[in-house]
């Protein structure tokens, strides 16, 4: 019988206990590029990681100055010669001299019917990005121009690094998954923007970017840098 009331007090005590409240933390959306690169500074391969949100600091000697800010996730359209290409990456979270430009990581397609200042439509996207398709590596229709801003010749990094400045572009991207996804994009109050969400994995090689280069223009070089064990996750939003 005490066990009775014992297990009765202890019951009453949990009850009269004020309710604990749960906080969640607002989740990351789980957009990053990984990879490992060996350029001609290094014998081994480096791991190179590149998340959302992650900071990124920028040290400029000739201004003795450092620049922070997080990544973001983003795209653009820009044109390789006549051609209109999707760029999608990882990008720096301000407008600063170091702005979005050229993101730190990212990918370029050439996906058929895209206009200037549109979003690519939601089945142009379902259409171009399947699971299991591969691309070959380089510039042009069915393929994926890697991009990898690179503190080589340029601590400041500029200007990316990228498939296309090879002779032989080297190198494969294959869609692993695509589903839906809804983004809170913090680029303006209230921006949530409806798309995809791709992942991917990939490997090859890219052209380095060296000093002088033409950014705009594809003078071919043979310093090539390495990417194995690649793998991305990003958001491609359509209209």
């Amino acid at each position: 019988m005490k066990y009775v009331y014992l297990l009765f007090f202890i019951s009453l005590i949990a009850c009269q206990k004020e309710a604990v409240e749960v906080r969640r933390t607002v989740e990351t959306a789980p957009f990053y590029f990984r990879l490992e690169a060996r350029d001609t500074m290094h014998k081994e391969f480096q791991p190179v990681n590149y998340g959302l949100g992650k900071i990124v600091h920028i040290y400029n000697p000739f201004y003795e100055t450092e620049y922070t800010f997080p990544l973001i996730c983003d795209q653009n359209l820009v044109y390789r010669g006549e051609q209109l290409v999707l760029q999608v990456g990882m990008y720096s979270g301000d407008n600063n001299y170091f702005g979005r430009q050229y993101p730190f990581l990212g990918i370029e397609f050439a996906l058929p019917g895209l206009q200037p200042g549109k979003l690519p439509t939601r089945e142009s996207l379902e259409q171009f990005f399947y699971v299991g398709r591969t691309f070959e590596a380089g510039l042009g229709p069915d393929k994926a121009n890697l991009l990898m801003r690179m503190q080589i010749d340029n601590p400041v990094m500029l200007y990316p690094s990228q498939s296309a400045y090879l002779y032989e572009p080297a190198g494969t991207l294959t869609i692993t998954g695509i589903e839906d996804y809804t983004y809170e994009f913090h680029r303006g109050p209230k921006d949530i923007l409806k798309g995809k969400r791709i992942t991917c994995q990939f490997e090859g090689t890219i052209g380095r970017y060296q000093a002088g280069m033409p950014r705009d223009e594809f003078l071919w070089t043979d310093v090539a840098v390495g990417l194995q064990n690649g793998e991305a996750a990003f958001f491609l939003a359509y209209r």
